[in-house]
């Protein structure tokens, strides 16, 4: 796995680490406790994110999701009720 990021100046307030996974035909062991929230990427297909939730749901409490606004250079991120 290769991961090439840059974090936007307007998140860098945010104190985190992030995990990219690609690929996974495995289950990825980890401990629960270190996970508060899980953030969904835009456009991830539905079918992959009901896969994580229903996997994750017992022990992660908060979900959200990166959105695009239509015509515009931005991300934002969308808390999922």
């Amino acid at each position: 796995m290769s991961m090439l990021g840059n974090k936007s100046a307007k998140w860098n307030h945010e104190r985190e680490h992030r995990i990219g996974i690609e690929n996974v035909s495995s289950l990825v062991t980890h401990d629960y406790r270190a996970s508060k929230s899980i953030m969904f990427r835009a456009y991830l297909p539905q079918s992959v994110r009901a896969q994580v939730y229903q996997l994750t749901s017992q022990r992660v409490f908060e979900f959200h999701e990166i959105v695009m606004p239509p015509n515009e250079y931005i991300l934002e991120r969308k808390i999922i009720d």
